[in-house]
C-alpha cells in the first residue's frame, strides 16, 4: 500500500500557523467523554507537550486517529531503515594462519 502520508501536521494556533513533525508524535487517541469535557476532539502526545484537536464531527474523529497512527507508523519505519542504510559495518578481516611446520 503507497499511501501518501504527512510528515508534519500543520494547524492554527492564536492565529498563526504551527507545524508538528509527525516523527516527534508518540501516541495519539480519541478523547472520551468523562475524561475530559472535550466533544469532538482527540489528542496527540509528543515527549515534552501534548495537543487536542477538535474534529469537524464526532464521526471524523476515528479517520484522524487512523491517519495519524499510520504517518507515525511510516515516520517510524523510515526512520529506522535510514539508520540502516546509513550504518557502516565493517568488512571481516579474513584470519591470516601460519601454515608453516
Amino acid at each position: 500500500m503507497d499511501t501518501k502520508l504527512p510528515k508534519q501536521l500543520i494547524f492554527v494556533h492564536l492565529q498563526s500557523k504551527e507545524t508538528l513533525p509527525v516523527r516527534e508524535i508518540q501516541s495519539v487517541k480519541a478523547v472520551r467523554k468523562g475524561i475530559r469535557d472535550i466533544p469532538k476532539a482527540f489528542e496527540i502526545f509528543t515527549t515534552d507537550q501534548n495537543y487536542v484537536f477538535k474534529a469537524k464531527g464526532q464521526q471524523d474523529i476515528e479517520p484522524w486517529v487512523q491517519c495519524i497512527h499510520l504517518a507515525v507508523a511510516k515516520a517510524q519505519t523510515e526512520a529506522e531503515q535510514n539508520i540502516v542504510e546509513n550504518a557502516v559495518i565493517p568488512r571481516p578481516r579474513p584470519t591470516v594462519r601460519d601454515t608453516k611446520l
